[in-house]
């Protein structure tokens, strides 16, 4: 997918603990998850809840086009893909193993800085 990173309201991800374990129950055993994105911070976001609970990663790169991964996969490409790479930014693609349900985020604590 090509998803909204949605920033600062992670909790609409597609990929929040929340949308992961709805995958999960419409997933065959041991389904994958792939994500296609230009957005750094929704794939190191997705690579850490990942990692945090222990899922299986098959593939993983900052640089899909820039890498032999992209022969692996179908030609395929979205509209905003597209038009971000014309744009000449990288895209990031992350593929796991989603074998088990995800833990909740955790709240943060937002300080306000003083100007």
């Amino acid at each position: 997918t090509f998803p909204d990173p949605f920033p600062g309201r992670i909790r609409r991800r597609l990929t929040a603990p929340g949308f992961l374990n709805r995958y999960r129950k419409i997933l065959r055993d041991s389904g994958s998850i792939c994500l296609k994105t230009d957005d750094v911070d929704l794939y190191e976001f997705t690579l850490d809840l990942a990692n945090k609970n222990k899922l299986e990663i098959l593939d993983c790169t900052n640089d899909l086009y820039g890498s032999t991964l992209k022969d692996k996969l179908p030609p395929i490409q979205t509209h905003y893909e597209e038009k971000f790479i014309a744009a000449g930014k990288k895209i990031c693609f992350l593929r796991f193993i989603l074998d088990r349900d995800i833990a909740p985020l955790k709240p943060r604590i937002v300080t306000a800085m003083a100007n």
